[in-house]
């Protein structure tokens, strides 16, 4: 008989000849190409796109403001529907949805309509300086910010963000200066101790960068009994130090403050245009970018939407011209606010949620990496929710970074003056080799919401990170690189197009690309599974050899899930059937690959007073949670407008998430803990994926998450099966 680990290998093994075998012909490939799309299509990708036209749109939208809902939002979205009928897309829409900062869907709450015309701080003195312009830089102004025309003294209070920081200082009736989140400044400065208005300077990276400025929002935009705000500025470092400095001395310091600005209900405009394929009845493919840009120098999300509207321009033009067969399936371009928009649109539209096959969200994807000394990442689908999309739109970026990176070819070094196999270059950016990582699921941004659980809809997003200038004014035009507009555009349009026109002929090669991938991630699954029982971080040996069972077990299972998902794309019964009992194959392989585990281990039995599993099971491991139908979407505790103000009014305790011991873990714990709620899964086993994903948690600490969404309506108990 052979050994456990060779037995798993050969089953791997055998699936992958078993795909190739059936694989499509293809022309002779180099490491820069691909099977899982014609060479020639992605040539005319390659040829077609433009960074110097994306950031050209990027250009035309900074002159409107990039808040929404607001005059600049409509703006915006009458611009980019003009650019996709230009395009020749078809079915070109403005859909608005209301907003008045009062009314919710679902657990998100609307904003208001706000436009600021004219703001200025000024230190007032023999010499007066103007400290904050908006019409310099918009992001001086806080958003919603109401009118004012006053001067007043100022008081340094540190941080801003505690009471304590105001237990020595009077600011009634004046204006703070502070270094906090300016949301937060304002509600107890303001709201709680009467000052008029709050000045807040950026102290991160300030020993690097000290001349940005942040912007910012008052947040929440009504006080505890519905006040109106007062206003908010935001400086930098600099500025800031040198009015500490005077403060410190014992000078009094008095600045002036005049606001123009209005406050309203209004809408949120969300714009599409659709590439039609030919058999339109099939689920779409959605590239989607969020088009307000927070009043910053636009970088977040003006690379994304700059990208997006040549992409869609680009396909237009190559299908329509038939450089590019029609696609199968439609393509669908999609603009609107960040977080808000999209959700929206499913909650006045929830039928056409199965319309939509996958969503390529492409967030800051412009950015020059050198400057920012970031790269473009590829965030994949959550554990929670294993899809086909991830690997697909992953061989796009490995396939254009095996093309644009410095290597070795036959042996020898590239010569320097054609050191890329296939360059893809805009003529009027770098040349820097294309730096990219694959991550694992992160947000926040419009694939977090729509790849929920209770929504369902595969999303992976592209985004440049870390990125030091966003929210800022260097978040602009000039650290944007149109090479790297380019490259992200490539992969989208790569990644769209396989989407679009997989069929049952393309569903082997689609899972020996799936396969592949699998394989290496369950390589360093195992070796964490090994990690985890030779260390000591999960207590004593059997609770740790506990636990590597478990991220072994679940590692197979979501492969197999993740493979099984290519279904969506069969048309034929045979061709599901075969998909399944692939993944079946993999899903069962952990049994061997867990005996590969016991293969090197030796385990002591537990004394009869010791427990053998990490938590002893009691009740609540019977209980299985079940989303109801009334609320859909992500319950975010830690954002205002995206759960928490919502949770708030439904436990009338604005401190909830201080006594829930599982938020201590991160917002993304809290997430995927309840996008595992299936009506099928007890606590015990939602312990257990969620363990294996972020690291483990009491179920106690699960159960208590529970509870606390029961009684606001998001889940209920069922009994166990």
């Amino acid at each position: 008989m052979l050994p456990m680990r060779s037995a798993v290998c050969i089953s791997l093994a055998a699936m992958l000849i078993v795909f190739a075998a059936s694989a499509i012909p293809s022309k002779n490939l180099s490491a820069q190409t691909s099977l899982l799309i014609d060479d020639d299509v992605l040539q005319a990708l390659i040829d077609s796109t433009s960074g110097s036209r994306a950031l050209g749109y990027f250009d035309d939208l900074l002159a409107y403001s990039g808040w929404s809902p607001s005059l600049g939002a409509d703006q915006t979205a009458d611009y980019l529907a003009a650019k996709a009928t230009a395009f020749g897309l078809e079915d070109v829409q403005i859909h608005r949805f209301p907003s008045d900062g009062d009314q919710y869907f679902w657990a998100f709450r609307t904003e208001p309509w706000w436009e600021a015309e004219s703001a200025t701080l000024t230190l007032e003195g023999t010499e007066p300086e103007i400290l904050a312009s908006f019409e310099t830089y918009r992001g001086h102004l806080a958003r919603f910010s109401t009118n004012a025309n006053l001067s007043a003294e100022l008081v340094h209070v540190g941080s801003g963000m505690r009471n304590e920081d105001y237990r020595d200082s009077d600011v009634a009736g004046k204006i703070v200066l502070a270094t906090g989140l300016l949301g937060r400044v304002h509600q107890l400065a303001v709201w709680d101790h009467g000052a008029v208005g709050v000045v807040t300077y950026r102290v991160r990276d300030h020993a690097k960068y000290p001349h940005l400025v942040s912007a910012q929002q008052i947040d929440p935009w009504k006080g505890p009994n519905g006040e109106q705000p007062g206003f908010g500025f935001s400086i930098a470092y600099e500025t800031g130090m040198r009015l500490v400095d005077r403060l410190d001395s014992g000078e009094q310091v008095t600045v002036n403050a005049e606001v123009r600005a209005e406050t309203k209900t209004g809408d949120y405009p969300l714009v599409y245009g659709v590439i039609l394929g030919t058999e339109p009845e099939l689920p779409e493919v959605w590239i989607q970018a969020h088009s307000n840009y927070r009043n910053t120098g636009g970088g977040n999300n003006l690379t994304g939407v700059g990208a997006t509207l040549d992409l869609a321009s680009v396909l237009s033009k190559m299908i329509g011209t038939g450089r590019t067969p029609r696609p199968k399936r439609s393509i669908r371009f999609v603009w609107t606010s960040e977080h808000t928009g999209l959700l929206y649109y499913f909650y006045e539209h929830p039928d056409e949620i199965p319309s939509v096959l996958a969503l390529l969200n492409l967030d800051m994807v412009g950015d020059d990496q050198v400057k920012s000394e970031a790269m473009l990442r590829l965030y994949r689908a959550p554990y929670s929710r294993p899809s086909f999309l991830s690997d697909i739109v992953q061989e796009a970026f490995e396939t254009v970074a095996a093309g644009n990176t410095i290597s070795l070819l036959n042996g020898r070094l590239l010569d320097f003056g054609t050191r890329f196999t296939r360059p893809i270059l805009d003529p009027d950016g770098t040349d820097h080799p294309f730096h990219y990582k694959i991550e694992n699921f992160w947000g926040p941004s419009d694939h977090e919401d729509l790849g929920e659980s209770s929504i369902g809809i595969p999303s992976v997003m592209l985004n440049t990170w870390p990125d030091p200038f966003i929210g800022t004014q260097d978040d602009s035009r000039e650290n944007a690189d149109a090479t790297q507009m380019k490259r992200a555009e490539v992969i989208a349009g790569m990644a769209a197009m396989i989407l679009a026109n997989a069929d049952d002929r393309a569903l082997p090669v689609l899972g020996q690309n799936a396969l592949g991938k699998a394989r290496v991630r369950l390589a360093k699954e195992r070796r964490r599974a090994s990690d985890v029982f030779l260390g000591t971080g999960y207590g004593d040996i059997h609770e740790r050899y506990d636990f590597s069972r478990t991220i072994i077990r679940e590692a197979y299972v979501r492969e197999a899930a993740a493979l099984e998902s290519l279904s969506a794309l069969a048309t034929s019964i045979s061709s599901k059937r075969q998909i399944e009992w692939k993944a079946s194959g993999l899903r069962d392989a952990h049994v061997q690959a867990q005996k590969w585990l016991d293969s090197y281990v030796v385990i002591v039995p537990p004394a009869e007073d010791e427990s053998d599993t990490l938590f002893v099971a009691d009740a609540s491991d019977a209980l299985v949670p079940t989303r109801t139908d009334s609320i859909r979407g992500p319950i975010n505790f830690f954002r205002g407008q995206y759960g928490r103000d919502w949770m708030v009014e439904k436990t009338g305790d604005p401190g909830f998430r201080d006594k829930l011991r599982l938020a201590e873990r991160g917002h993304y714990y809290l997430y995927e803990t309840l996008n595992f709620v299936d009506g099928k899964r007890t606590l015990a086993e939602i312990r257990d994926l969620i363990g294996a994903e972020y690291g483990l948690a009491p179920v106690e600490e699960i159960e208590e998450y529970f509870r606390l969404l029961e009684t606001v309506g998001v889940i209920r108990f069922v009994a166990s099966r």
